[in-house]
């Protein structure tokens, strides 16, 4: 503490590398690589501060999921769905790629595919750890013979209106990969199910 203030020491950096290819009709291949890495020392647990750390899904990331309801790593969606788990981790991970191309003017479209989770450092974690979190923990670490293999993959097709000063959009992301799947295969896309499918809703461009 400081001054009766709760101070949690830690450190964070990200990269974040953007691509834009444009081509013939207002069309556009669009990429962006990002990764980002943590670390804290003295607080609960060993862990970023919730609201420093590193979060998956959403309107401007893994489209196929809402937003801290993702990862890290290999956590199971029953951990995700009923424990109120809400995603955070030090390490992320995150490509997208999109086509866009005009439909009619100020209405465009898009097709797009991302790739991406967050991880826990390999070390022991210390603390009160509920349930959730230690099973988070034991899937969550990231391992470099294993991250690969627990990325998450969606695609997806997505409606853009631009007003000029504005663009409204709507992105609907299809589940490819889930390494938490339950009960079924991680490649979701051979048995999709209505919950593979997220709608998300935003201003201006995913990136």
């Amino acid at each position: 503490d400081l001054a009766g203030v709760p101070l949690a020491p830690y450190v964070k950096s990200t990269v974040d590398f953007r691509y834009y290819h444009r081509m013939v009709r207002n069309r556009q291949l669009a990429f962006r690589t990002m990764a980002g890495v943590s670390s804290a020392w003295n607080t609960p647990g060993g862990f970023v501060p919730f609201e420093k750390s590193f979060f998956m899904g959403g309107a401007n990331d893994l489209r196929g999921w809402t937003a801290y309801h993702f990862g890290p790593g290999a956590t199971s969606t029953t951990v995700l769905q009923t424990q109120g788990y809400f995603s955070a981790a030090p390490i992320k991970l995150l490509a997208s790629a999109e086509y866009r191309y005009t439909i009619q003017e100020a209405i465009k479209g898009a097709v797009f595919l991302d790739a991406g989770n967050i991880w826990l450092h390999n070390r022991t974690y210390s603390g009160a750890l509920t349930t959730a979190q230690q099973e988070a923990i034991a899937s969550g670490i990231f391992r470099p013979g294993t991250f690969l293999s627990q990325l998450g993959i969606n695609t997806g097709f997505g409606l853009r209106y631009d007003l000029e000063f504005l663009i409204l959009r709507a992105d609907l992301g299809i589940k490819v990969h889930h390494p938490g799947a339950v009960d079924r295969t991680n490649w979701v896309i051979t048995d999709p199910v209505l919950r593979d499918l997220n709608l998300n809703l935003g201003i201006g461009y995913p990136f």
